[in-house]
This record gives structure tokens, C-alpha cells and sequence, in this order.
């Protein structure tokens, strides 16, 4: 973890060491949302989903 001397103090963690893109899809009949985190080679990082 690298430490940020400019750092705001609401943030509790700040993590510069991956890139990549989010894909977020919408399903079950709208009732679904489904975020996942994709390194730049690929590998998920982080998902989530929330559902109604």
C-alpha cells in the first residue's frame, strides 16, 4: 500500500497499483445489477450484486 501525504481525509485506502475496466449489467427482468472489475489482463479484482 503507498502512502499519500496529499490524501483527503475521507479516504481510507487508496490503491494505484491496478487498471483496468468495469462491467456492469442489468438482469433479471431489471431487478439485478451486477458490477465486476476487470484487471487490464483480464482477472476480476472486485464484483458485487445487488438485487431487489
Amino acid at each position: 500500500m503507498v502512502k499519500f501525504s496529499s490524501k483527503k481525509p475521507y479516504i481510507s485506502y487508496q490503491q494505484d497499483d491496478h487498471f483496468g475496466f468495469v462491467n456492469i449489467d442489468v438482469v433479471d427482468n431489471e431487478n439485478t445489477l451486477r458490477r465486476i472489475f476487470y484487471s487490464n489482463d483480464h482477472m476480476i479484482l472486485d464484483k458485487f450484486e445487488i438485487s431487489k
